[in-house]
């Protein structure tokens, strides 16, 4: 029913109590056949008894997330070309341009409520390309087994202690190997002065030595999903930058974080959260796989606080750079949404 009454309120929800008092009308009357309530109990108790928002505020929640979804359209989407040129990356004929004119330029009183759902976001928050990958393009399977990423199943994520177990007996034989790079990756969230914020750590080893040990403040616009990602892009760009520096530049990566979301979308590029640091990462990898039939990448999940070394070691980079502030602009597509359920 709530979806019939809110059908496309994006583009008729004004703000005025005209329009919502109507859609209460016809919600109160179903909170009280849902609630069995008499007429005279108070609509505020039954909204809470039924964990329903007031009509006003539940317009409002569609409007934020209709503006948050912006963000997933493609820059040469007919409505993204009718906003602002901020919004846009290509510059379009002047034609166009007129066409896209704000209604107030014009000298009309109203703008229209496609403007008004853009000013809710911004051009400047993390944008998601919904064709970014073109057909054919090449995926996990293409590379055999060269390129490996293991998220763990349900029964493998519940025991911890022998995923840890297993994580150490794979590692040991090849962790002085100097063909073999060990890089693990964290994000965290902590809530510091009231204010909640995220960061990254990477760790890299090295013949059995830690030689890297970055943190990176990402402060309070954006998700432990978006750290975890942010940690993985970061690595990839490092090793990739730095591995010929090495002793022996190694033909072996070897990812590990404890976030089986942010390993299984690690390479996918698809259109979601976090897409530019699975597309920085994906970039690295495939270059470097490509670049020699004998190089192999492998990102695997590893249990966290089970006592590995190396995932303990960037747990703690990651928690100290979360502590960090850190003023930032662009906010993430898993923030936005956050904020616009809660308001």
């Amino acid at each position: 029913v709530l979806s019939i009454l809110t059908y496309a309120s994006p583009v008729w929800w004004r703000g005025v109590s005209k329009q919502s008092d109507l859609l209460d009308k016809a919600q109160n009357r179903s909170l009280r056949h849902i609630c069995a309530a008499f007429k005279t109990t108070p609509v505020a108790a039954l909204q809470v008894e039924a964990a329903m928002m007031p009509m006003r505020m539940r317009l409002d929640l569609l409007d934020a997330q209709a503006a948050t979804r912006l963000s997933k359209l493609s820059h040469r989407s007919a409505v993204i070309q009718r906003l602002d040129p901020a919004w846009h990356v290509q510059p379009l004929p002047a034609l166009l341009i007129a066409f896209r004119v704000p209604p107030a330029a014009r000298g009309l009183r109203v703008r229209h409520k496609l403007w008004y759902l853009a000013s809710l976001n911004s051009p400047d928050n993390e944008w998601i390309d919904p064709f970014y990958l073109a057909p054919g393009a090449p995926s996990v399977g293409s590379y055999g087994g060269r390129l490996k990423i293991s998220a763990p199943s349900g029964d493998e994520a519940a025991g911890k202690a022998a995923a840890a177990a297993a994580h150490l007996a794979a590692v040991k034989p090849l962790w002085r190997n100097p063909d073999h790079v060990f890089i693990y990756t964290d994000g965290s969230m902590l809530e510091v002065d009231g204010e909640r914020r995220c960061g990254s750590g990477v760790v890299v080893y090295y013949l059995g030595v830690e030689i890297l040990a970055l943190p990176t403040a990402l402060g309070p616009h954006a998700e432990v999903y978006d750290a975890e990602m942010h940690a993985l892009a970061t690595a990839a760009e490092w090793i990739s930058e730095n591995g010929d520096e090495l002793l022996v530049p190694p033909s072996h990566w070897h990812f590990f974080a404890d976030n089986s979301s942010a390993v299984g979308s690690s390479c996918s590029a698809s259109p979601g959260p976090s897409q530019c640091y699975s597309i920085a990462f994906r970039s690295k990898v495939l270059a470097f796989l490509d670049a020699d039939a004998g190089r192999t990448v492998s990102v695997e999940w590893v249990p966290g606080h089970t006592g590995v070394k190396g995932n303990e070691r960037v747990d703690w980079i990651a928690k100290a750079a979360a502590r960090r502030d850190v003023a930032t602009v662009t906010k993430s597509y898993s923030y936005m949404r956050r904020a616009a359920k809660e308001g």
